[in-house]
C-alpha cells in the first residue's frame, strides 16, 4: 500500500479529489486533512478524512500527520494551495519523505528569496528585505518614489502598498510594520502571466496571457481578468525565455510542477515580478484546460505520488477569463451573460441578499467567466462586452 497524505485548503470546485480516477486504485491509501466546511462532501469518499474549522490559522494537523505517520509511514505528502508549500516540505523534511524540498518552497514562495536566486538571470526592480523602519528609509532615501512594500510570502496582492510620496511614507511608518516585509522599486510597465508545466529543466506545456486590469484592481471594485497573446506576438517567445530562465535558476523538485510566472513589459523591457510552484488564481487553469485537455490542478496533484503521465489535447480556441469583483451595497439581483462563446460561468446563487463592501484581495470574484475567442483582440473585445453588460444587469442596494 502507498500511503499518502493530502492537505487541502480548496473547495471541490477548484481541486475536486473524489474526481481524481488515479486516486481510487487500491493500492492508495489516502488521508486527507481539509476544511471543516467540505465535510459533507468529502465524508463519504475512500479517503479516511480529518476536518478542522481554519486549516489556515489552526495546524493541528500537522500533529495529526506526524501521529498517523508513527504508526504507518507516509509516502507522500500532497499540498497544492500557495499557503501549504512551505509547510508541507517541512513536514517531508522531519518525517524523511522526499517531495518539494524547504530550499525549492522557500525559492517559489518567499519573494525576497526568489529574487536572490534570479539577480543574474532576469532584469529585477531594485529590492530590499525590511525589518524595521530604518531599513526602509535607508532604501527609499537615495531613490525616485514610488516605492511597493510587500509581505514577503504574501498572496493574492494582500498587504501590497504603494508608497508614492514621503509625506505617504510618513503615514505607512506611523503605525506598526509587519512581519516579513520588502520593498522594491516600482516597475512601469503592462502586467503579462506565463503558466504551464515544467520538469527536469524543461518546460513541459504553457501558455502567455496578458491581464486585463491588474492584480491590484480589487482594491478599487475593478474586474481582474486575463487573455491568451497570439503564438505570432513576439512577447510570446520573449516570455517564454524569460520563464524558463527563472525556473532553471530555482530549485524545483524531481517531480513535474505547475508554475504561475508574472512579467511586467515596458516597451521592449521585460522585469521579473514574481513566480510561484502552483496554479494560479481566478480561471486560469480552466483556461489552460479550455487550451490543452490539462488539468494542472489535477496534474499536480498526481505528480506529487509519482504519476507523470500527461494526454495533451491542443485546442485552435483561444482563452480569456473575467472576474467581476462585488461592489458595495446588497445584491438584489444577477442577470448573466449568455452566448455560445461562454464556456463557462461561476456565481453563486446564494450571494443574492448579502451586504458586501467590495473586493478584498485580487481572486475576490462574485462572478467569472470563462471565454473563447479566435485571437487576443477578440478575446479582448468579447471581456470588455461583458463587463459593460454585467455592470447594467447586477443590481444592489446602497448603503
Amino acid at each position: 500500500m502507498v500511503k499518502i497524505a493530502i492537505i487541502n485548503q480548496f473547495s471541490p470546485r477548484v481541486c475536486d479529489y473524489k474526481a481524481i480516477k488515479e486516486l481510487e486504485d487500491k493500492k492508495y491509501e489516502i488521508e486527507i486533512f481539509t476544511k471543516a466546511r467540505f465535510k459533507s462532501y468529502y465524508e463519504d469518499s475512500k479517503f479516511k478524512c480529518y476536518f478542522y474549522d481554519n486549516l489556515l490559522d489552526n495546524q493541528n494537523y500537522i500533529f495529526d500527520i506526524i501521529d498517523s505517520h508513527s504508526k504507518k509511514p507516509f509516502t507522500y505528502i500532497v499540498a497544492t494551495h500557495e499557503f501549504d508549500i512551505v509547510l508541507a516540505a517541512k513536514i517531508r523534511k522531519l518525517l524523511g519523505i522526499s517531495g518539494q524540498n524547504i530550499d525549492s518552497a522557500n525559492g517559489f514562495r518567499d519573494k525576497y528569496i526568489m529574487k536572490k536566486y534570479l539577480e543574474k538571470a532576469v532584469s529585477l526592480p531594485k529590492y530590499a528585505e525590511i525589518n524595521d523602519c530604518v531599513d526602509l528609509i535607508e532604501f527609499t532615501d537615495n531613490k525616485k518614489y514610488p516605492f511597493v512594500v510587500k509581505p514577503r510570502l504574501g498572496a493574492g496582492s494582500i498587504g501590497v502598498t504603494i508608497i508614492q510620496n514621503k509625506s505617504e511614507l510618513k503615514d505607512f511608518i506611523s503605525s506598526p510594520l509587519s512581519q516579513n516585509l520588502m520593498v522594491e522599486t516600482f516597475t512601469n510597465g503592462e502586467m503579462y502571466h506565463v503558466d504551464g508545466l515544467f520538469k527536469d529543466n524543461e518546460m513541459l506545456l504553457y501558455s502567455v496571457s496578458k491581464y486585463f486590469n491588474d492584480c491590484l484592481s480589487f482594491k478599487t471594485n475593478t474586474p481582474l481578468g486575463s487573455y491568451m497573446i497570439d503564438d505570432s506576438n513576439p512577447l510570446s517567445r520573449k516570455l517564454y525565455d524569460a520563464t524558463l530562465k527563472v525556473l532553471t535558476k530555482i530549485p524545483t523538485p524531481n517531480h513535474t510542477i505547475p508554475f504561475h510566472a508574472e512579467f511586467f513589459v515596458d516597451g521592449e523591457k521585460v522585469t521579473f515580478c514574481e513566480i510561484a510552484s502552483r496554479v494560479g488564481g481566478g480561471l486560469i487553469n480552466d483556461s489552460f484546460k479550455l487550451l490543452t485537455n490539462i488539468d494542472l490542478q489535477k496534474t499536480f496533484v498526481k505528480s506529487q505520488i509519482g504519476i507523470d503521465y500527461l494526454n495533451i489535447i491542443k485546442s485552435d480556441k483561444r482563452t480569456a477569463w473575467i472576474t467581476i469583483p462585488p461592489k458595495e451595497g446588497e445584491l438584489l439581483s444577477v442577470n448573466l451573460y449568455k452566448d455560445s462563446w461562454v464556456e463557462k460561468v461561476n456565481f453563486d446563487e446564494t450571494s443574492i441578499g448579502r451586504r458586501y463592501s467590495g473586493g478584498d484581495y485580487s481572486a475576490s470574484a462574485l462572478i467569472a467567466y470563462l471565454i473563447s475567442g479566435t485571437d487576443e483582440d477578440d478575446l479582448k473585445n468579447k471581456i470588455l462586452h461583458i463587463i459593460e453588460w454585467q455592470d447594467k444587469n447586477t443590481i444592489y442596494k446602497e448603503k
